[in-house]
């Protein structure tokens, strides 16, 4: 009994994990792509026009580097989260 009721934690454990790890990873998506088009447009802007250009730009870059680390991390933890698949094998 103790190693079925394991079992249904670590299931249980996955399954918030995965619910957890999307209603994180939709809006994390989001800020991502948002900062991807800030970039490009950033990027396309003329140098004289916006003397702060290249500030802007690397402010743009940090974003994306800190949402790409967030999506990594959690990443980490779904695999951390969910049980090892089982390996079936065939005996005599």
């Amino acid at each position: 009994m103790p190693a079925t009721r394991t079992r249904n934690k670590v299931a249980d454990l996955g399954a918030v994990a995965a619910g957890l790890a999307h209603e994180i990873r939709n809006p994390l998506n989001s800020l991502y792509i948002n900062g991807q088009l800030l970039e490009e447009m950033l990027a396309e802007l003329p140098e004289k026009g916006v003397p702060q250009k290249g500030e802007l730009l690397s402010l743009a870059r940090a974003n994306l580097k800190v949402t790409q680390r967030l999506n990594d991390t959690l990443s980490g933890f779904l695999r951390f989260a969910r049980p090892p698949a089982m390996e079936l094998t065939l005996v005599d």
